[in-house]
Formats: C-alpha cells, structure tokens, sequence
C-alpha cells in the first residue's frame, strides 16, 4: 500500500511538473503536431532538463571514478563517504520526471538528449541507493545492492555511448550476487558468479577507455577488479576452512574480527604514518591475501613463511637493512657498511603511543646488544659492526605449514606501513648513536610468521635474546583477533 502511494504521488507530481514547463494552451491536447512538440521541447523544456542534466552529469562523475563495491565487514572507503549527500529518492524522481517529457522529443538529437538524461539520473539514484547502504547497518544485504546494480545496467544499456557503464554495472551485481552467496554457504554458485563478475569487469575496463562519457571511470573499474580478486581469496579460504573450522560462519566470524581489528588500528595509526584512517581496496587486497595464506596453511597446503615454535604464530614483516657507519678517529676514520635483519611487529599499528615514544619495543632491537669491540679497534678503525649479527642469524625463515589448532594473529599492517616503522626505528638509533650510525635504509620484502610464546604483552621466539623479543599487548585482546 505504501509503494502504490508513493507511485501515485509520484505520478502527480511527474504531470504537475510537465504542466508547469509546457505552455498552457497544449496542456489536455491529445494531438499536438511534431513541429509545435520539436518547439516546446526546444524552447520550453530542453533549458530544464540540460541544467539538471550538467549537475546529475558531475555528480555521476564523480561517484564512478571511485570503486563502487564494498566488501563484507569493512566500513566504507572514503570516497563513499563524500557520496552519501546525494538523495536516491529525488534522482529516481527525477528520471520519472524526464519519462514524462519523452513525448515532446522528437528529433533523434531530442530523443537521445532524453535518453542520456533519463539514464544518468536514473543510474545516479541507484548507485546513490547502493552508497546508503554501505554507510548504514554493518549487516548490509547485498542482494539488494545486486538488484540495484541490475537495475543501473539495464538503464544504461539503452546508450551505445555507455556500454563499459553497462558492462561495469553487470560485473557489480554478479559480484554482489557472489558475495551474498558466499555468506549464506552455497560456495559453488558464488564462485560461478564471481567467475562472471570478473568476465564483465574485466571486458568494462577495455570499453570505458574508449568511451569519452565514462573515461574518468577507469579507476573505479580497476579497483573492483582487484576488489574481485579480494573476494576470490576469501571465497579460498572458506573453502579450505572446512577442514579446522566446524561452518562455514565460523571462517566469515574470524575474517570479521580480523577487519574489524584491522580498522582499529588504522584509525588509530593512520595520521601518524600517513595511511589515512580508513581501509582501502590495496590495503583490502593484503589483508585478504594474508587471510587466504594462513587458511590454506592451517588446512595443510600450501605452505607459508614462518620460523620459530611455540602456541601462538604472528604475523611479522622481515626487514633486510643496510647501514653504514663511521669508525676510527682523525686519519684512520672510515665507514663499513653492513647486512642485518629485522622483524617489524603485524601488530605495531595497535600501539600508536610507541610508534614514535619507544620504537625499539616494536621491533626486534638489533641494536640493543651491542658488537664486542676494543677501545683500539675504535680507534683505529678496524670495527666490523656494530650489531652482533645475531638477528640475521636467527631470522632465517623456512617454509612450513601452520598447526591447524594454534592461533594465528594476522597482520594489522601494510608493507608499507612496516618500512615506515623500521625507518622511524633506525632514526631513533641513528639519534642515540649521536651520528655514528651515517645510513640505515631498510626494505621489508616478506610476511613471516613467528611462533612463540606471550609473556606479559611481550612474544617471546627462541634464538632470540630478551630485548629484541617484541611487544604485543595483552595476549587476550590479541587472541581474539587470530584465525
């Protein structure tokens, strides 16, 4: 009853409109010539629609130049957030609105006008529709938002101008349908959609570079297809859960925890090493690549990157560093140049306080146990380093599958937030060194897992000495974010 209300308000206001553009004396006429049609359009209701139509252009501009797909359990990216001003109701009004004006087209250029127009506002509402979805209750249906995706590729079919648009919209919904049907279990035909999904996408990014309305979507379409891979990783690991988790909810329930966690941290961190305060498609796309990982690890194949032993494994991006620093005095002085290794903490964006206070507690602290090294070989140059080279050592990864029963703590960092932190380590050493140490340049290349034991908020790993063990907080609170 409240949808036919809604229509019929709808179509009063669609004729009251259509009466307030057309002069009167052709209001209630059933046959008004072609020619006085083409000069009402033309004088009367083309100005409307063309203003409307240049503002409702801009906004779906710019709304498509961002990724359009959300996955499940992350929180809006930031371009959906600058998005939600825009009302679907009014833009599917609007559209109603221009159907109404069809009959007054009668030129080919009058009716294609009508038709860009009618597809742009018609399309804005629904992606408008999909980005109020995604900004309100986290248990958000993605079937619904499939419909809506539909719905924008059947409007934009009609235009040969926007078939990259089309076959973008179609990718989305099958991705959508793929998604929701992950979350309820049938594995089989979520991966036949994805399938189709990544097909649609793949073919849209070709199109839309061809097609001067739609370039600026280019980037947009890119994203979701990385976004699609996202999906395909999560889709292995459920399926390769069934072997350690009892449904296929208990695998989704972990990977909720594993972004929710991840979100913390990079609202907490983010300002301090630049990686805003949100989740991202990139970061998205690690995050699901990790999950993925240590899933088919606990499952028995393939392997991953781990070293040490212990009932706990976490996450830890290895750093290769090179340094440099200056030894002898006067005439003798020279530099060296040396090889060593670190562990960055996954963990580290948890704790922003010691980010830049105690950066030393976040990593293995190489620096802390010093090389053995005599006043005269200080003097006269003949120092080799000035770490014991015991981190390089013992930091040497193998390949090796994870206990299926052990808890795993992913990695609540990025590649590039790790380098960021050993950099801001090094600095601090460099400072305490009071310049001995000239350059330090690090390059984390891997995501190694690092069994140990918690002890007091700190992982203590065999092999290493006390005061390179990292700190993690409390075990509990670290605990419930594992898979």
């Amino acid at each position: 009853m409240d949808v036919e209300k809604y229509i019929s308000q709808l179509r009063a206001d669609v004729y009251g409109w259509v009466r307030s553009l057309v002069p009167s004396a052709t209001v209630g006429v059933q046959n008004v010539d072609p020619v006085a049609r083409s000069q009402i359009f033309e004088q009367s209701l083309k100005g409307e629609v063309s203003s409307r139509l240049t503002t409702a252009s801009m906004q779906l501009m710019k709304i498509g130049a961002g990724p359009l797909f959300l996955p499940p359990y992350s929180g809006p990216f930031q371009s959906m957030i600058v998005s939600i001003s825009i009302d679907p109701k009014e833009m599917l009004s609007q559209g109603a609105k221009f159907q109404g004006l069809r009959p007054f087209a009668v030129s080919e250029d009058h009716v294609a006008f009508m038709s860009d127009a009618i597809a742009t506002t018609e399309t804005l509402g629904y992606l408008s529709n999909v980005i109020r979805i995604y900004n309100g209750p986290v248990q958000r249906s993605y079937e619904t938002i499939s419909r809506n995706f539909g719905s924008a590729a059947s409007t934009l079919e009609g235009d040969k101008s926007r078939t990259g648009a089309a076959l973008r919209m179609r990718g989305l919904a099958s991705l959508s349908k793929s998604t929701e049907l992950m979350i309820q279990g049938d594995l089989g035909k979520a991966e036949e959609k994805l399938v189709e999904s990544e097909k649609y996408l793949s073919t849209s990014l070709t199109e839309v570079i061809r097609q001067p309305s739609t370039v600026s979507w280019y980037p947009g379409i890119k994203a979701e297809t990385g976004m699609a891979g996202s999906m395909r990783s999560i889709l292995q690991s459920v399926q390769a859960s069934r072997t350690y988790a009892a449904t296929h909810l208990e695998a989704l329930s972990r990977f909720e925890a594993y972004v929710k966690g991840f979100e913390i941290a990079r609202a907490s961190s983010g300002r301090i090493l630049s990686s805003g305060e949100r989740l991202d498609p990139e970061t998205f796309k690690e995050m699901s690549a990790s999950f993925k990982d240590v899933s088919l690890a606990k499952a028995g194949s393939p392997v991953v990157n781990g070293l040490g032993s212990g009932n706990v494994w976490v996450a830890c991006w290895l750093a290769e560093v090179s340094y440099s620093f200056e030894t002898g005095a006067l005439f003798m002085k020279r530099g060296q140049g040396v090889q060593e290794r670190l562990l960055v903490s996954g963990t580290f964006t948890m704790h922003p306080h010691y980010i830049q206070s105690s950066p030393q507690v976040l990593v293995t602290d190489i620096f802390s146990v010093r090389s053995q090294s005599s006043f005269s070989d200080r003097i006269m140059g003949r120092e080799k380093t000035l770490t014991t080279g015991t981190a390089y050592s013992s930091l040497t990864p193998t390949k090796m599958r994870l206990p299926s029963s052990a808890p795993v703590v992913p990695a609540f960092c990025t590649r590039a937030e790790a380098e960021k932190m050993a950099n801001v380590y090094l600095e601090r050493v460099r400072q305490q060194l009071q310049g001995k140490m000239r350059i330090g340049i690090p390059s984390v290349n891997q995501l190694v897992y690092v069994g140990g034991t918690i002890n007091n908020g700190w992982l203590e790993v065999a092999g290493l000495p006390r005061s390179m063990f990292l700190f993690l907080g409390d075990a509990n609170t670290i605990r419930q974010y594992s898979i």
